[in-house]
């Protein structure tokens, strides 16, 4: 469940080494679950 008063994280679109943040897929408690892409020479998957 999202509070109503956060929007979309600012981490959406961003990268973290050869991943790029997509979307989130659920958040509570102490975190938040994010959909990833991994793009290096050898793989391209999400995470």
């Amino acid at each position: 469940m999202r509070h109503a008063d956060v929007d979309e994280p600012r981490i959406i679109g961003s990268r973290i080494g050869p991943h790029r943040i997509l979307r989130e897929l659920g958040a509570g408690g102490l975190g938040a679950v994010f959909l990833a892409e991994l793009e290096d020479d050898l793989l391209h998957m999400k995470v």
